[in-house]
């Protein structure tokens, strides 16, 4: 990747953002082997933000989908790179998948302010390794950084 492609990624070029529709947190406890098992879970059903560059046909072709986000177990996989992976982006049907594991910190904080907030728009920002542009959505694209946004202030005009 030269350095004007790099730019281009830093600016969003390879980024596609999901706007929620719904949300749902879920926590469980179990015992397995002796231990107890503690997991929260959220779940989004997100719509894509159309774009008008490279990627709008992806955004065209991939209307709809789900944003689950896992609390982190242990230390992030890495890509055949050494890279780390976050989470992964696929298709099932002609909807999105994407996966991302997040600290259970950030994940307890994320719930607490997304139920606070209820009626907050939310947004979701997923950037993977390789162009969304080239998927051909066959296989699943490792995701390089998420980005999750609770609520939003517009000012139209500062006096």
């Amino acid at each position: 990747m030269n350095d004007s492609e790099g730019l281009l990624d830093l600016l969003g070029a390879n980024t596609v953002a999901f706007r929620a529709e719904s949300i749902s947190v879920t926590w469980a406890a179990s015992e397995e082997e002796r231990a107890v098992d503690e997991r929260l879970q959220i779940s989004l059903r997100v719509t894509t933000e159309p774009r008008d560059d490279e990627l709008k046909p992806f955004t065209d072709r991939f209307g709809e989908g789900w944003v689950t986000l896992i609390a982190l177990k242990g230390e992030y996989q890495h890509n055949d790179d050494g890279q780390p992976v976050i989470g992964i982006l696929g298709r099932r049907n002609d909807e999105i998948i994407v996966r991302v594991l997040v600290s259970p910190t950030y994940l307890v904080g994320l719930s607490a302010t997304a139920t606070r907030f209820a009626g907050a728009p939310i947004r979701i920002s997923v950037w993977p390794y390789k162009k969304l542009s080239e998927w051909n959505g066959e296989d699943w694209l490792h995701v390089r950084h998420c980005e999750v946004t609770v609520g939003s202030i517009n000012l139209s005009k500062m006096n």
